[in-house]
């Protein structure tokens, strides 16, 4: 689906589900919309300046990408916040009915493009955006620093670039990629217990992605987001037909999609037709080329 750059309040950065009232949180710039979850997405409540004013203040002045959570029986949505200098990133919380701004916390990191919480594990999840080797760890929702968890392929060091955007489901941190020189952005798998990946998808450069930007993962949807203009995009993938190989640039570690479209929005794994998907994978992101659904 692709939306203008109006409905962001300029470029597009985050996606979330909510499952308590069944929306769509989009996030800008500096604009979070709660929409309905089917397209046209029609709003249900904006703040256009959704930074609080205590950190608008100080210069911050972008939102990243979004994840839902809930907090003693309530929902609650929470996100990073930067400054200029991509180098004091905070962590804030705003109620999941109105948007409003509820409580804070600073992150112990450089550049946070991601917020992702593990209720069962008590972990929020958060990394730097270029060379990522360990995924950075904060007790939820006290915001004390845990120890990082190394990230791993077929038991050695691993490192990706340009995560943008992050999302947990069924014990994995699936982290959304931008490699905009190759015109492409890749999924990641992150097993939250042992740090090892799996590489979840391969957007390739057919599908006119130009910056990868936040994912939101659910059981059966995952939705991804790029930018200019926005679109979001439910995928189907298996991850498990995708095992990471180790010696090989990530985006190039396995093909898991092609640009052949099985129907409007939907992009074919390799040997397997939508029915044989154990999930979707929607994200968010900007994108060139032609509009396509």
């Amino acid at each position: 689906y692709i939306l203008p750059k109006q409905f962001f309040g300029g470029t597009s950065e985050g996606v979330a589900h909510l499952s308590s009232s069944n929306s769509l949180i989009f996030t800008g710039r500096e604009t979070i919309r709660k929409t309905t979850v089917s397209y046209p997405f029609e709003t249900e409540v904006i703040v256009e300046k959704a930074i609080p004013q205590e950190f608008a203040a100080r210069g911050y002045n972008h939102i990243g990408d979004i994840s839902a959570v809930v907090v003693n029986g309530t929902e609650v949505i929470l996100t990073s916040l930067e400054e200029p200098t991509y180098t004091k990133p905070v962590m804030v919380i705003f109620a999941a009915d109105s948007l409003a701004f509820v409580s804070s916390c600073p992150l112990h990191q450089r550049h946070s493009s991601l917020l992702a919480v593990d209720p069962a594990l008590g972990y929020m999840y958060s990394t730097e955006f270029m060379s990522v080797s360990e995924v950075l760890r904060y007790e939820f929702p006290s915001c004390r620093q845990a120890p990082p968890l190394p990230l791993s392929c077929d038991g050695k060091p691993l490192v990706l670039q340009g995560v943008q955007g992050g999302s947990v489901h069924g014990g994995l941190l699936y982290l959304s990629t931008n490699q905009i020189r190759a015109n492409k952005g890749d999924i990641f798998a992150v097993n939250t217990s042992t740090g090892a990946v799996q590489m979840a998808m391969d957007l390739v450069c057919g599908m006119g992605v130009s910056e990868m930007e936040g994912i939101d993962v659910a059981q059966d949807t995952v939705r991804r987001f790029t930018r200019f203009p926005g679109r979001v995009t439910d995928l189907p993938v298996n991850h498990d037909r995708c095992p990471c190989r180790a010696g090989a640039a990530p985006w190039h570690r396995c093909q898991c999609g092609s640009d052949r479209e099985l129907h409007p929005g939907w992009v074919r794994l390799r040997g397997q037709g939508p029915g044989h998907c154990p999930f979707k994978i929607s994200v968010s992101g900007r994108s060139s080329g032609r509009a396509r659904r």
